[in-house]
Parts: structure tokens; C-alpha cells; sequence
């Protein structure tokens, strides 16, 4: 039997800086691009977690509350 893992031991951090090619018409970062990276970020954290390969079934709800603009700095964690 394995022995159960602590957050810690999953846990992923990723950082981006916006770029022009990440930054939509209207001066924004791309919706599909931060989903991207939220995928990324999470199915790392689960094959950590599980120590297998991982898919991504469903994201129930995505909301994007602000805008992100060039030159900002995006930080993901999965935990």
C-alpha cells in the first residue's frame, strides 16, 4: 500500500510574463491561453499526486474576473 502524500508534495507553481504573443486584439491575454496554462498546471499536479498519467475530463467553471495586460506577471499554484 502507498503512503499517503501532503499537498506539499504535488504542489505546482508556475510563472508567466505576458508577452504580445500571448495578448489578444484587444490589449487582453488570450482566455485560451490562460486555459492552457491552467491544464498544464493541473495535470502536473495530479500525475504528481497520483504517480500515473492524467486527463483532463471536465473544468466545471472558468469566470475571468479581470484583465491581464502585457508586461504582467501570471502566477498558477496547484496544490
Amino acid at each position: 500500500m502507498k503512503e499517503s502524500k501532503t499537498v506539499e508534495e504535488s504542489m505546482v507553481e508556475q510563472v508567466h510574463l505576458l508577452m504580445p504573443n500571448h495578448i489578444n486584439g484587444s490589449g487582453r491575454l488570450f482566455g485560451g491561453q490562460l486555459l492552457e496554462w491552467i491544464d498544464v498546471v493541473g495535470a502536473i499536479t495530479a500525475k504528481r499526486h497520483a504517480e500515473c498519467n492524467t486527463t483532463t475530463a471536465a473544468i466545471d467553471n472558468l469566470q475571468f474576473k479581470a484583465g491581464a495586460f502585457i508586461n504582467d506577471t501570471i502566477v498558477l499554484i496547484g496544490d
